[in-house]
């Protein structure tokens, strides 16, 4: 019988340190994954709330709406007040699919998830009104929202 002596003791540390090293490394990878899921949730509950409370402000303030309806389509019927209301209206708007298009480009946000905001704003560019401010606005927006209109305009959303 073989006596274990202080190397093979060495050899069987270090077997078991780089077991624990690699079992480390696999946990710890999964819980980055279950960080950048919640991550993405978040961001995506982030932007979901933000478009319902864009429509219940509508819902709520039958002046706003009024305003948001005329001005969806004739805009120069507005007063300059009502108009400066839905010009800040819609910059609140346009921020918020700033932000969202921010998450997506950087992955926080999927295609799948993605590609409702986008229909919604196609819809919204649909009317004059809104097409006459995003011409008028879109330099005080990021490059990365400015992009993904053109992109989406030119193809669709994702």
């Amino acid at each position: 019988m073989k006596r274990i002596d202080l190397g093979d003791i060495g050899n069987i540390a270090e077997a078991v340190a780089a077991i624990g090293v690699i079992v480390s490394l696999i946990y710890l990878g999964v819980q980055i994954q279950q960080n950048t899921n919640a991550i993405r949730a978040s961001s995506y509950q982030s932007i979901a709330d933000d478009i319902t409370e864009f429509q219940m402000g509508l819902a709520q303030n039958g002046d706003l709406a009024r305003i948001y309806l005329v001005g969806l389509e004739n805009p120069q019927q507005l007063t300059p007040i009502e108009k400066a209301q839905l010009d800040n209206y819609l910059g609140v708007l346009f921020a918020r699919f700033d932000t969202a298009v921010e998450l997506y480009n950087r992955g926080m946000i999927d295609d799948r998830a993605m590609a409702p905001y986008s229909r919604f704003i196609l819809f919204q560019l649909e009317f004059p009104g809104v097409a006459a401010y995003w011409q008028d606005a879109q330099i005080f927006f990021s490059d990365g929202l400015r992009d993904h209109i053109e992109s989406i305009r030119r193809s669709g959303p994702e």
